[in-house]
């Protein structure tokens, strides 16, 4: 039985949670996701393994990250860059959550990316966008999503101290409409052979 994403190939250069469980939406529906780790292996894998041991992989990284192929890549070396590069050349999708002058020091930004592939969907999701004051600050759940949104606000009662969102809630949300970004970007794609470009924030 063909799935929905049957031959579309994505690279995922990204870390923690948001972005990774998209990719993973993305092989559920039949896409063949190839997930670069640094050689310290992803910062959310190693969150577990400083509190449970190096051998501990937890489940939910497991789950975030399922479906996929993996290869590790230190971005800090120039050979490093060119070789994700080189995997960008044949991919569909690329995915990162790296900040914008990352993208630029290791020579991934969407346009260079699309100078190697020149169809592809150019994916990227921060915390407060790529441009703007807050352009190079990170962005996680807790300080993005619930915080600066406001969504903190409406909950809880007006004596007490704000409540804190469950973790990865609003990761996973925002997994959801980095997914339905990309699934339109890749139909424009097919309907117009030209590259695309996604931008989405925490």
């Amino acid at each position: 039985m063909a799935a929905p994403l049957d031959g579309i190939r994505v690279l995922e250069v990204a870390s923690w949670l948001a972005a990774p469980s998209c990719a993973s939406l993305m092989s559920d529906m039949g896409a063949r996701v190839v997930k670069v780790e640094p050689p310290a292996g992803d910062a959310y894998r190693n969150l577990f393994a400083a509190l449970m041991g190096s051998d501990f992989v937890h489940p939910t990284f497991e789950f975030d990250n399922r479906g996929k192929r993996g290869v590790a890549v230190d971005l800090e070396q120039p050979e490093g860059a060119e070789l994700v590069r080189e995997l960008a050349r044949d991919v569909d999708v690329f995915l990162t959550n790296l900040t914008g002058p990352r993208l630029e020091r290791y020579g991934l930004t969407d346009q260079h990316v699309r100078a190697v592939a020149p169809r592809s969907v150019y994916v990227v999701l921060s915390g407060f966008g790529l441009s703007g004051p807050d352009s190079e600050r990170q962005g996680f759940d807790q300080s993005a999503f619930w915080a600066r949104s406001g969504a903190m606000s409406l909950s809880g009662e007006a004596r007490d101290a704000p409540s804190l969102c469950r973790g990865g809630y609003g990761d996973h949300t925002t997994a959801l409409n980095l997914l339905a970004a990309t699934l339109a970007a890749l139909r424009l794609r097919d309907q117009t052979g030209e590259s695309q470009y996604v931008e989405v924030t925490l």
